[in-house]
């Protein structure tokens, strides 16, 4: 079964490699976006379904 992909979204890049590690370890697939505007560039890019929010 495929896991889960979460996108995380935040500025400070501490912050989000840390909830990336963490959420990686729990078994979820991990995107990074540092802005709002990067997070739709990616949305729009690579998935074929609206996400969940």
């Amino acid at each position: 079964m495929k896991p889960h992909t979460l996108l995380i979204v935040d500025d400070d890049d501490t912050v989000a490699e840390m909830l990336e590690l963490v959420l990686h370890g729990a078994g979820y697939e991990v995107r990074r976006a540092a802005s709002g505007e990067e997070a739709l560039q990616q949305i729009l890019q690579e998935s074929t379904r609206c996400p969940d929010l």
